[in-house]
């Protein structure tokens, strides 16, 4: 009794902590209101105004209304400065003496023209948000909280950027291209490893480029809605060598540890960033790693091959939905990364990539399976342990050689070698178990582009790439459970899967650009496109070391070949604000399975036309939508006929024929808001009727499940969402707010059963409140709720929600306090369905931006495990997890 008030108290106090503070911080306003003009003709002047302390901190900002008008409000009596900036006037101040009686104050400003030139005057403005053109420039300084770590944390902090968890960027509901370091990109589409890993105290300015081009020979001709963004550092990090190092051990002594370290120079012609990760505190350092190692820039300039996917059959999991991975990843991370930009000469820039990781997890899980068919019920209970091992060793190689102004050729060479060695410890129904999975896969990508840009408004690209994967899986699994699948076989005792994959793709791609002089653009893309899979599956039953049986359909040596030449084309036809896009993509394929017996071709030919339309209605409010019609070919893994072993008690088959897949969509998204604008939101519709689509026929009992794939008439989904990002002004906070729904219809068979109709519906909407408080006191909070419902015969439904409570307490120059805390609640699993983490850092600095101590504490509740639910088409699963105890980090951060 005791404990369970305690607890409740120290929730209590958690709450209440922000709410005291915050009613202490809003002991008064101060408003500040008035005009900008210029002083030649008194005009209305578009103007950022600003308000600062007598620390030089900024406490509000905004930006003049048509009229020139302005009106801002902040929570801070006494000396204030009032700043008033604009591009081609000079910048003008006033001091303020807000006192207790003397709190309104109205202005009125006339602005001088700056006539200085440009190369004779250097221009320090402190506006927090600046448009121009296709740029937003963020001040780095004016988010900043002071208890940031790496990129990641500085960008999160800015309004309109979303990270998830695998730290993927967006804005609104586009991912960015890339994050670069004055102007140069090291990582593409996995810039994951700069932004965990960079630290943030030397950045400026970030930029968030819009309509970015990735070919700067296509700058100005082509019409893209790509963004990027770009990392302005401050001029003592420019050409210099500097670093950090930090090192961190569990004071408690259960053995966790983290330390990294990381060396950089940006100078003009060459760029270095190195860095090292070692931690065994769940931390990921990578984000996902594929999208380094294959990223894919679907639609875009030079980008063919890139929607190639080279997936493994088998794959032992160890996630766990809906929650932290940080608190369940048992992990030993070691991660050594090269990386540097050179300009030997002009014309030419060479980037090299290298990258090398040795990673052991553990993973723990007992889980409680419940099937309930018309015909059929029974339930499974695993308590299972999975031991993984990965080792990734990969290279980039990128070459680009400006030939003249006007011509440009670059090659990327990349090389991954990635091997898994995972063992699994499992009881079944009370049965022990052991499995093991090796694997080993080389990957080669090769891409020569070359660029001529043929007149002002005209481009001609070649593009020619080559891949090459090969590798084997292996699957053990010492355990016999298949006596009613294989019946006639005696006295087993353990089973064995064997994959050898071959994959092989080459490409050339013509794509030609011209845009009119009345902004119409025309794109034409004409090529051909080859895939080889070789594909050999050996699936035996053992008695001892001894092979008792292959059985017959549960083998595969087939070789799947798919030639697509097709051309391509698209038209922007520009109407004032409105845009009208038409495009047509017209395929040949000629496809041929062979197998030890039989060759088998198909030439089938198909177009995918699509419409869509491009509204920037005014300044604030934009339209898009679009209608398309778009026919897939099958994969590899979707024309094997033969079963496969791809778990403990799956085996999953392709359905042994050609199909082409058609599908209609139809797209509409709503923008509301710019950037420099108090208010921005986001809302997006999206339909698809899947003509065709591939569904399964499975075969379920208590120790199997046998699926093979069946296609299937007419799929729908519909999904929508809505995000609104506003700044509340008189309170100093952001607040964002999302909404989303999906569902989904579909049909299956189990069992021998007819189609059986299905649907699935998910809902989350959440929101979050974000101070920006001058003072030395900031919280961020929030809460995600999400319900998963099926529908079958009836309706299954369970609802998730996941809140937190982040405090930033400055509590002198050199001592800050930070403290995160989280609550989880997961439906319909019993009693036990919350759980609550405090996590709490205290950082003292000794020596200002050169050495501080640490003390960095993880789950100081000591939760040690937590169980959720997730429901199906066949039924429901609970799941317990384990979570890493309590520990804390005494931590050594020195920069050089």
């Amino acid at each position: 009794m005791g404990k369970r008030y305690g607890d409740c108290k120290l929730k209590l106090i958690l709450l209440l902590v922000p709410i005291l503070l915050l009613a202490f911080h809003s002991n008064g306003q101060v408003i500040i209101e008035g005009k900008v003009k210029a002083k030649v003709d008194s005009s209305s002047v578009f103007a950022t105004v600003a308000v600062k302390d007598s620390a030089d901190h900024i406490l509000a900002y905004t930006n003049t209304a048509n009229d020139g008008s302005f009106k801002l409000t902040v929570e801070t009596i006494g000396k204030l400065n009032l700043q008033v900036s604009s591009l081609g006037y000079l910048r003008k101040s006033e001091a303020i003496l807000a006192e207790e009686n003397d709190r309104t104050f109205n202005f009125l400003f006339f602005l001088l023209p700056d006539y200085q030139e440009l190369n004779e005057v250097v221009v320090k403005a402190s506006r927090p948000v600046l448009e121009k053109k296709d740029t937003i420039v963020f001040d780095a300084a004016s988010f900043s909280e002071g208890n940031e770590e790496v990129v990641e944390d500085l960008l999160k902090k800015i309004p309109g950027l979303t990270i998830d968890g695998n730290g993927t960027i967006t804005v609104g509901n586009q991912e960015v291209e890339k994050v670069m370091v004055e102007g140069d990109d090291f990582f593409e589409k996995g810039y994951q490893m700069l932004t965990k890993n960079m630290p943030s105290h030397p950045i400026e300015k970030v930029e968030l480029l819009q309509n970015y081009s990735n070919n700067k020979l296509l700058k100005g001709i082509e019409k893209s809605d790509k963004v990027a963004l770009n990392l302005i550092l401050n001029e003592e990090a420019k050409s210099v060598w500097f670093g950090t190092a930090k090192l961190g051990y569990d004071v408690t002594l259960n053995k966790r540890y983290e330390g990294k370290a990381n060396v950089m120079n940006f100078g003009k012609k060459n760029k270095y960033f190195f860095f090292t990760n070692l931690n065994s505190i769940g931390y990921d350092a990578t984000g996902n790693i594929n999208n380094l190692l294959k990223p894919k820039i679907q639609n875009g300039q030079a980008s063919v091959g890139d929607a190639q996917d080279f997936s493994s059959l088998i794959q032992l999991s160890a996630e766990a939905p809906n929650f932290k991975r940080s608190r369940i990843n048992f992990n030993d991370s070691r991660i050594a990364s090269l990386n540097a930009i050179f300009n030997p000469i002009d014309k030419l820039k060479i980037k090299t990539i290298g990258f090398f990781n040795v990673d052991n997890e553990e993973f723990s899980r007992t889980r409680t399976q419940r099937v309930q068919l018309s015909d059929t019920s029974f339930s499974n209970t695993e308590i299972y342990q999975l031991n993984k091992e990965n080792q990734v060793a990969f290279g980039n190689m990128d070459v680009i050689y400006d030939i003249n102004n006007n011509q440009t050729i670059a090659l990327a060479l990349k090389y991954d070698y990635t091997e898994v060695n995972d063992s699994g410890d499992l009881i079944f129904n009370g049965l022990p178990t052991n499995e093991d999975f090796n694997s080993s896969k080389h990957f080669v990508d090769q891409k020569l582009t070359y660029s001529n840009k043929l007149g002002e408004k005209t481009s001609l690209l070649v593009t020619g790439r080559y891949i090459n994967t090969r590798g084997p899986q292996v699957y053990n699994v010492d355990r016999f459970l298949f006596r009613s699948l294989f019946p006639t076989v005696d006295t087993a005792n353990s089973v064995s899967q064997r994959i050898d994959e071959f994959s092989e793709f080459a490409a050339l791609e013509t794509h030609f650009l011209n845009r009119s002089k009345k902004d119409h653009l025309l794109e034409l893309r004409v090529g051909t496109k080859m895939r080889t899979d070789k594909m050999a599956s050996d699936f035996t039953i053992k008695r001892g070391d001894s092979i008792a049986t292959r059985p017959a359909g549960f083998q595969n040596s087939l070789t799947y070949q798919v030639h697509d030449t097709y051309f391509n084309s698209k038209y922007r036809y520009e109407l004032n604000k409105l845009s009208l896009i038409g495009e047509v993509g017209v395929h040949r394929l000629v496809n041929s399975i062979a197998d030890e017996s039989e060759l088998e071709e198909q030439r089938p030919m198909y177009f995918n036309p699509s419409l869509a339309l491009d509204w920037k209605i005014d300044k604030k409010n934009k339209l898009k939508a679009s209608v398309t019609n778009n026919t897939t070919n099958s994969s590899i893994v979707d024309v094997y006929d033969g079963f496969v072993y791809t778990g403990f008690r799956n085996f999953n088959a392709g359905t042994g024929a050609f199909n082409q897949l058609t599908a209609s969509g139809y797209f509409l998204n709503y923008q509301f808001g710019n950037w420099s604008n108090q208010f921005f939101t986001n809302a997006m519709v999206v339909y698809t009727n899947n003509h065709d689509f591939f569904s399964t026929n499975t075969l379920l009992s208590p120790t199997f499940s046998l699926s093979e794939k069946i296609l299937v008439k007419d799929q729908a989904t519909l999904s929508s969402s809505l995000t609104a990002d506003y700044y509340v002004e008189k309170l100093a906070s952001n607040v964002k707010a999302k909404l989303s729904y999906a569902e989904s219809n579909f049909q299956n068979r189990v069992n021998f059963s007819e189609l059986r109709e299905i649907t699935s519906i998910n809902y989350s909407y959440g929101f979050e409140y974000r101070s920006v408080f001058s003072s030395k006191f900031n919280f961020n909070a929030g809460s995600d709720w999400t319900q998963t419902e099926i529908k079958l015969n009836e309706a299954n439904t369970f609802r998730n929600n996941m809140s937190f409570l982040d405090i930033f307490l400055m509590l002198t120059d050199k001592l800050d306090i930070q403290l995160q805390s989280e609550r989880y609640y997961f439906g319909n699993v019993g009693a036990q369905s919350t759980y609550y983490f405090i996590d709490v850092k205290v950082r003292y600095r000794l020596l200002e931006n050169k050495l501080s101590f640490e003390l960095d504490g993880r789950n100081m509740l000591n939760t040690a495990g937590f169980r959720g639910l997730s429901v199906s088409d066949i039924g429901s699963t609970t799941s317990e997890y384990r979570l890493l105890p309590r520990f804390i980090l005494f931590k050594t951060e020195f920069r050089f």
